[in-house]
């Protein structure tokens, strides 16, 4: 409840972000989170978890024993894809995001065999 004093136009709204929204994504990418693209510290972060490692021995008995292809949804700049190759050299590693931006940035920079992105919405896969 809003006291007399203070008036509804009086108070700074915040709207929160579209996170559903591609475009907000393309956005936050094509400026690097945390910084500028041309600072490599600020290119890559992590959602999940902030100790990769971690979270590596965490979802290593739950990877594929076999030569399997797996889909990282909505990669943004996450170390994901280069931390499952290093623990499990027999995924192929497929990451998908709606940023072009992201995509071309990881790609660029870890374009290896067995990692590949691809720019994708991952609501109509």
């Amino acid at each position: 409840m809003l006291s007399e004093d203070v008036e509804a136009d009086d108070c700074d709204l915040h709207e929160p972000p579209s996170y559903g929204d591609p475009a907000y994504w393309e956005e936050h990418f094509a400026g690097a989170p945390s910084g500028m693209s041309s600072d490599p510290s600020a290119l890559e972060y992590e959602w999940l978890w902030d100790d990769l490692d971690a979270l590596g021995q965490a979802m290593l008995p739950y990877l594929p024993l076999a030569s399997r292809r797996v889909l990282h949804p909505g990669c943004g700049m996450s170390l994901l894809p280069v931390m499952l190759r290093r623990l499990a050299p027999h995924l192929e590693v497929v990451s998908v995001d709606t940023s072009p931006s992201c995509v071309a940035a990881m790609a660029a920079r870890h374009g290896e065999p067995g990692l590949s992105w691809q720019v994708a919405d991952v609501r109509c896969l």
